[in-house]
């Protein structure tokens, strides 16, 4: 199935001479998934992706970020740890200097998709029950059943 190219991305490909989302992969060396659930707004790009298409479409970062919903660097003013954090262990600021580099490889670029209420409807959604048809299989063919009821 093909998705439509949002506008603003048909827009910025357009004054490029680029006409398709594999041209795209191409003119900033990214994969054509990659490419696709970028333009999509689908899970979290990394910067340096987002820096290859704004090369690629020559436009500045800011513009890309936008599009995406993504802060660029140098958005916000640097991060500043509190004053408490001159107790921490070297070990211990490794710790939270990944702890910031998994949060922010894990921000999506757009809102959330939910997910379903409880665990158990996902994992009941993957496809029929087949308990009730392998217990009749079985007793058709004379094999004990380990249910102590059944």
């Amino acid at each position: 199935m093909r998705r439509d190219i949002p506008q603003e991305w048909v827009e910025l490909m357009s004054r490029r001479g680029i006409g398709s989302l594999r041209q795209l992969a191409a003119a900033s060396n990214i994969s054509h998934t990659a490419i696709a659930r970028i333009v999509h707004g689908e899970g979290t790009a990394k910067d340096e992706s987002l820096q290859q298409l704004a090369a690629a479409l020559q436009v500045p970062p800011a513009t890309v970020y936008a599009i995406v919903g993504a802060r660029v660097s140098g958005d916000l003013d640097p991060y500043t740890p509190p004053a408490e954090a001159a107790r921490l262990s070297p070990r211990e600021r490794k710790a939270v200097d990944e702890l910031i580099r998994l949060l922010v490889d894990q921000k999506p670029l757009t809102n959330d998709v939910p997910l379903p209420k409880d665990a158990y409807s996902l994992a009941a959604s993957k496809g029929p029950n087949r308990g009730r048809a392998a217990k009749e299989d079985a007793d058709a063919l004379g094999e004990e059943s380990q249910d102590p009821q059944g």
